[in-house]
């Protein structure tokens, strides 16, 4: 960020950066960040989708909604799969604990 902020400064940069933080707590909590990202993905997702019937039958809007779901829950499982880890690391020695 110190280089594109010195860049910026010296005018070298046609456009103005900005950098996002997604966070996602352990209970499933997202900030700002990761809402915004998330928001990203579906628009170039929907804008990538061809506006004509597919060969399938499916419509655009039903790929985006199935899309949305999808990217939902793989966020949900990748929670329950660190968790689960944490959990099941918990007290082993060189884990979760730095001294053997």
């Amino acid at each position: 960020m110190d280089v594109v902020k010195r860049l910026t400064e010296e005018r070298k940069l046609k456009f103005l950066p900005s950098f996002m933080f997604p966070i996602v707590s352990s209970l499933g909590y997202m900030n700002e960040d990761m809402t915004r990202l998330l928001k990203f993905m579906e628009d170039c997702f929907k804008l990538n989708q061809n506006k004509d019937r597919r060969c399938d039958g499916l419509l655009p809007g039903v790929l985006k909604g199935r899309f949305k779901v999808e990217l939902k829950n793989t966020i949900c499982f990748a929670l329950v799969r660190g968790n689960a880890l944490a959990l099941n690391n918990q007290g082993l020695k060189g884990v979760t604990s730095p001294y053997q």
